[in-house]
């Protein structure tokens, strides 16, 4: 799949922060860590610039003024032309402005002595060959953890977007065909774009905490990189007034301009101009506050949802509540949980235009439907439900009477038949007619149904009244 990144504005988007998206389910960012690699790649070249520096100066103390002149061509001065990474050496400020000022007091520099030849190689070039190993140490740490992290990220959003465009395929066909297929259900397609948005933001803020913990320690880095320069500078500075005093007015004033200079001056300067890297003041991501197409479609909006219990096929009793829901497909779906995160598939479906729905026993709350699981080699089965109350039973028996008729195979059995294990038989009763079979006419019958009251001003016949199915069999018990 190609993805094409979209620019970010973050002044003209409120769910951005710091140039993080929010919001969107599929943000378009770059890889933090290879914008801190090219940095990192710059201050290698920016160290091996100061050794070079202080290398070329232990022999250059050795023939006087004239190699001091050419001590001030190897030290390069970040520059703007140099990709923008540091602070304008003109400015005086930042690494900058300590690398103009080496570089001037070079070329002042006409003589040195053979003591600061040695002091340079002792020294200055040992903790500089430290800090350069140190540096390509974190570039390392930044292509192992930092990018690997963002790889993962990827592969996650790129699961995820092929599942918001299968929701839209089957949102697109929604209502076209009666055909109950469990898998082009947009209310499943929707739970399953949930439940890897879930694990997508799981990945996204694993990374963003991994890359803010980097970034810290890159802070961490920098500080030190400036210290070090610092140091060796002093040292230098120190070293070159013993071995020539007439140079040691320009190079005090090097080292004291250098020490001036904050520790965290450039990666202020970075951080402020960089929108790429991660903010830490970003708030983690939460896919319940996610959006993505198609989530609000009217075919992901259960007809009708909550908690019921079913007696088991072996064991006759009353299993624990499970979550149910009545699809606008009109599948009636059995889940663990409501939780779409830890539960997004169900553990069964009935495809209600194929099932027989009993009779109803309003001082219980308990019903029956007679159907078959949608999956191979399923056998028919009278499913029983209990709800936690009669007012949440027959809300749940209504709808799925209604619903019933929208399926060749559907209609209604009276409670008084389901007094053995035999399968519900029953035709569709001819009053649901008013809204056709079709899926459209039974979603709008279904809606308009208000607790045992009918379509409009007329009584509902599916309501349960008194003495109208006289009493279940054990097998509602």
């Amino acid at each position: 799949m190609n993805h094409h990144p979209q620019t970010i504005d973050p002044a003209a988007d409120p769910s951005l922060v710091h140039g993080v998206d929010t919001h969107s389910a599929i943000p378009s960012t770059s890889d933090p860590s290879e914008i801190l690699i090219a940095r990192f790649t710059s201050y290698t070249k920016l160290i091996k610039s100061l050794s070079s520096y202080f290398s070329h100066a232990e022999s250059l103390q050795k023939h006087q003024s004239k190699e001091y002149e050419k001590l001030a061509k190897h030290i390069e001065v970040p520059s703007s032309s140099q990709g923008g990474q540091f602070i304008e050496g003109s400015t005086g400020q930042g690494l900058g402005g300590i690398f103009a000022n080496l570089q001037h007091a070079a070329v002042s520099q006409s003589a040195a002595h053979a003591d600061l030849s040695k002091s340079i190689s002792a020294s200055i070039l040992h903790t500089l060959d430290r800090l350069e190993h140190d540096v390509k140490a974190k570039i390392k740490d930044l292509k192992g953890d930092g990018s690997k992290g963002f790889k993962s990220v990827t592969k996650a959003r790129n699961e995820t977007e092929k599942h918001i465009e299968l929701l839209g395929k089957h949102t697109a066909t929604f209502g076209t065909s009666s055909k109950g297929d469990v898998k082009s259900d947009p209310y499943l397609v929707h739970r399953g774009v949930q439940h890897l948005l879930a694990k997508q933001t799981e990945e996204e803020n694993a990374q963003m905490s991994a890359m803010i913990q980097l970034q810290n320690e890159c802070a961490q880095l920098e500080r030190r990189i400036t210290q070090v320069v610092q140091e060796v500078v002093g040292s230098y500075a120190t070293y070159a007034i013993h071995a020539q005093q007439t140079t040691t007015k320009i190079l005090t004033d090097a080292s004291q301009k250098a020490n001036l200079v904050p520790a965290d001056a450039e990666w202020n300067a970075f951080t402020a101009r960089e929108r790429s890297l991660v903010d830490p003041r970003a708030p983690a991501r939460d896919w319940k506050a996610l959006t993505f197409p198609n989530m609000e479609h009217e075919a992901t909006k259960p007809l009708a949802a909550g908690y019921l219990q079913r007696k088991g096929k072996l064991i006759k009793s009353y299993n624990d509540p499970a979550y149910y829901t009545l699809s606008p497909s009109l599948f009636l779906h059995e889940f663990k949980s409501d939780n779409p995160h830890t539960d997004p598939d169900p553990v069964m479906s009935l495809y209600v235009p194929e099932c027989t729905v009993g009779g109803y026993r309003d001082a219980e709350g308990k019903f029956v439907v007679g159907g078959k699981e949608k999956k191979m080699l399923s056998r028919g089965h009278e499913y029983k439900f209990k709800a936690a109350n009669p007012g949440e039973g027959e809300k749940w028996w209504t709808a799925l009477v209604q619903a019933s008729g929208g399926g060749k195979g559907g209609g209604m059995t009276p409670a008084s038949t389901f007094g053995s294990e035999s399968e519900p038989t029953s035709p569709v009763n001819e009053s649901m007619s008013g809204y056709g079979t079709d899926v459209e006419g039974v979603q709008q019958g279904v809606q308009n149904m208000n607790m045992g009251h009918g379509y409009g001003s007329e009584p509902n016949p599916y309501a349960p009244q008194s003495g109208k199915y006289g009493t279940a069999g054990d097998d509602l018990r």
